[in-house]
């Protein structure tokens, strides 16, 4: 039988466990159902690796646990959200 549980908060199911020093930013995000890191990234990433991050988070939480997970990016250069 398959538990559909849908989560509204990030931080339910994930665990930022650093930041990109002298940011808001996380730099490596760790899976709470599981203990996976999922997100990593160097200081100096750009927008592609990035990108890439986010869609590795995006798979893991989709074929490991399947929970959906939507991302975008903001077009607010003070957004941290």
């Amino acid at each position: 039988m398959e538990v559909d549980v849908k989560w509204n908060n990030m931080n339910e199911i994930t665990e930022v466990t650093a930041l990109i020093p002298g940011t808001p930013f996380a730099k490596n995000v760790r899976c709470r159902l599981c203990g996976e890191e999922i997100f990593s990234l160097a200081d100096n990433a750009d927008q592609a690796t990035i990108d890439a991050e986010m869609v590795r988070l995006s798979a893991h939480m989709a074929i490991q646990h399947q929970v959906h997970v939507e991302h975008h990016k903001c077009d607010d250069p003070n957004c941290v959200d």
